[in-house]
């Protein structure tokens, strides 16, 4: 955004440095020849001013790079600043609590880029960037000294895929890639497996599963700080010719092929044909696929739901308020979300962009949906947001009618569903799912343990509490913990409808939350964790928290995405180490469960168990003794994980004579020197000098290479 004229108060120009264009080069395209001239005020009254020159700019020049700086929608590239000097292994997190904790200014993006050493920040108003730029000059972290400046806006990626043709259409839709079938093509977007047999889809399915492991056995057995009992385990099966990380049982269909999904997304935009449409996408932004199809040929949307999206159509259709065009930001009708249960109960939440409208004008919209849904919808809920907060979960929806909810029913237990909770998009695989999670958490557990007050279930990730409360009759206790707020709020509820008195849900990151809870029981408790973690699996540190705490003596782990599970997996199996107290946990068996028909997606279950052979932290301090690596000829060899095997009394150590003057340390040690090379023989003339109690074995001068067992 900015004026044909610049301010007499304060004008500031950014300029292109030879030094830095080639380093941002990676991150956001620059042009040297060009200048941008980006208003700055000091003050509120200058604000007000700028808001008062960029309502007179209403026209979006659509070819120029910058034009989307001076149309009359908010930006936040042009409060924009350049830090320099970043210190290394700061990130996204480190930035953010910066900005809102100690200079008290909220950043509306962040950007770190550790490559270049640079993180670009927007603000949402100059005096923001002012005050950002002067708290962070000269300011000094990790001894790196940062250096602030304005910085120039991204140029748009949109105007630089049209290239500047300089035509009078600025469809970009029009530029598209030409689609011959849109039908088809929504299909192979969304379902790609729609042609396929089902039979076949589940074969598929596994078979990636089995492929996953069997990638992550190699990765695996290549780890050298590996536990040994996982390392034998590894070995063993790949000596057995079964090169997977663990059994993987047969895959579970789901019971509904069709019609499956209970909650879909639908854009409010124009077809092909330029006509007013409702329903998804044909392909993504960046490749200027953004005209949508209908869903009436996708056979995973219920049908309910594809006649509420031709309702909102014609509604839409003659209604005075145009659709949402996201390139421009011009437009008002956006989106439609849909959930629905098995009584076909149905649940909608309209997203509009009220941009300048009046509340008068607003309520109207929300009077004309009310009359057109009238009996039609369980609940209608209506989100008016501008541009600037479309992605707020600050901004509550408002009820047009109904409960503002819908309830769903899985087994015994009734759920409450809100518009934004969580909850499987596939009700019937859901209960497959679940009842499949029980199976391997009471995998191990006899009569005598389940009955015992010392069985507990601890749900990480729980969301609205489906696992813990469905888990709720097989333990005595179970505790739910999720870091988002809502969720954790519409878990009390789900469990005071059902009438659950033995789960217990709390609110916090899982890292800080379980040793809380952990803290208060037993030693010798035995709890069985449940993870149902995100697409790209646990943070480490929540890894972290269940390798510390044994009282945890199993974990199920449940992927959406086993392939993006990797690190956590080497985590959960890895030797003890600072960052990772506690014994590792071996992989027992996984079975892969079926929620996405005719999708490559699909959820696999899997049981680690707690390694009870490994030794304490102590234990290994006192084993911490620098031993001599045996040759070869003494039949000794070292295992691949780093550990140095002991040998058996009488064959790798031969006890020496008390003629030659070497009796056995008073601290148990026992020295091992390889025959010949690594100790020389002491001659009859020479006694070798009984060591003192406290000083252990003196330690030999030798020529082979010693081994230490490494305590992290």
């Amino acid at each position: 955004m900015a004026a044909d004229e610049p301010p007499k108060e304060v004008t500031s120009k950014v300029k292109s440095e030879p030094k830095e264009v080639t380093s941002e080069v990676k991150s956001e395209p620059q042009d040297e020849k060009v200048d941008i001239e980006i208003k700055a005020e000091s003050n509120g009254s200058e604000g007000k001013q700028l808001k008062e020159d960029t309502t007179e700019t209403k026209k979006f020049d659509k070819e120029d790079d910058y034009g989307y700086t001076k149309a009359d929608f908010f930006t936040s590239e042009i409060f924009k600043i350049e830090i320099k000097n970043i210190p290394p292994h700061y990130g996204y997190g480190n930035w953010k609590k910066l900005f809102k904790n100690k200079l008290k200014v909220p950043a509306h993006k962040i950007q770190v880029i550790q490559n270049i050493k640079k993180v670009y920040v927007t603000f949402k108003n100059e005096e923001d960037r002012q005050k950002a730029i002067e708290g962070i000059n000269g300011m000094i972290i990790k001894k790196c000294t940062l250096e602030a400046k304005v910085a120039r806006p991204k140029k748009d990626a949109m105007a630089q895929k049209r290239g500047h043709h300089g035509d009078d259409n600025n469809d970009v839709e029009a530029k598209a890639p030409k689609i011959e079938n849109p039908e088809e093509t929504l299909k192979n977007t969304l379902i790609p497996w729609w042609n396929m047999d089902y039979e076949e889809q589940l074969k598929l399915k596994e078979k990636s599963v089995v492929d996953c492991l069997t990638d992550f056995h190699k990765h695996i057995s290549n780890v050298r700080n590996i536990d040994r009992e996982i390392f034998v385990w590894i070995m063993e099966r790949k000596r057995n010719g079964n090169c997977l990380l663990c059994p993987v049982l047969p895959i579970l269909p789901s019971p509904d092929v069709v019609e499956y999904r209970n909650k879909c997304s639908f854009t409010i935009s124009k077809n092909l044909a330029g006509e007013v449409t409702v329903g998804n996408r044909l392909g993504k932004y960046r490749d200027q696929l953004c005209a949508v199809e209908s869903p009436a040929a996708l056979k995973h949307v219920p049908q309910p739901m594809k006649d509420v999206c031709k309702l909102l159509q014609d509604l839409v259709a003659i209604s005075k308020y145009s659709v949402y065009n996201r390139h421009s930001h011009e437009g008002y009708w956006q989106e439609i979300v849909l959930r629905s249960n098995r009584e076909n109960h149905m649940l909608a939440l309209i997203n509009f962009c009220r941009q300048d409208l009046s509340d008068e004008a607003v309520g109207e919209v929300k009077e004309e949906l009310k009359k057109h849904f009238d009996g039609k919808l369980h609940t209608l809920l209506f989100s008016a947001t501008k541009v600037r907060d479309r992605q707020s979960d600050d901004i509550p929806p408002s009820l047009i009618a109904g409960e503002g909810c819908i309830y769903e029913k899985l087994f015994d237990f009734n759920f409450r569903i809100s518009p934004k909770a969580f909850f499987q998009c596939n009700t019937g695989a859901a209960e497959v799912l679940y009842r499949t999670i029980e199976e391997m958490a009471n995998h191990n557990r006899d009569t005598a343990t389940r009955d015992s007050s010392d069985d507990i279930l601890l749900d990480i990730c729980c969301g609205t509490g489906t696992i813990a409360i469905c888990m709720s009759k097989s333990f005595n206790k179970v505790y739910g913990v999720d870091m988002c707020a809502p969720g954790i709020e519409d878990a009390k509820l789900n469990a005071k409808l059902n009438g659950v008195t033995n789960v217990e849900f709390r609110v916090g990151k899982a890292e800080d939350t379980i040793y809380g809870i952990l803290k208060s029981l037993p030693p010798h408790a035995n709890v069985v964790a449940v993870v149902d973690p995100p697409r790209n699996g646990l943070h480490p540190k929540v890894i972290a928290a269940i390798r510390g705490r044994q009282q945890i003596k199993s974990l199920v782990y449940v992927s959406c995405s086993i392939t993006q599970t990797k690190a956590n997996v080497n985590d959960l199996t890895r030797n003890a180490s600072k960052k990772l107290n506690g014994p590792a946990f071996k992989p027992i068996k996984c079975r892969p469960v079926d929620l996405f028909p005719h999708t490559k997606h699909v959820e696999v279950v899997t049981l680690y168990e707690r390694i009870t052979t490994q030794p304490s932290v102590e234990e290994v301090k006192n084993a911490n003794t620098e031993v001599e690596k045996p040759s070869t000829e003494e039949g000794v060899e070292k295992p691949s994980n780093g550990e140095v095997e002991k040998p058996s009394t009488g064959d790798a150590v031969e006890k020496p004579s008390t003629e030659e003057g070497v009796e056995k340390p008073s601290n148990g040690e026992v020295e091992k020197p390889s025959t010949g090379d690594a100790v020389e023989k002491p001659s009859t003339e020479e006694a070798v000098e009984k060591p003192s109690t406290g000083e252990g074995v003196e330690k030999p001068s030798t020529e082979g290479v010693e081994d230490k067992m490494e305590v992290d």
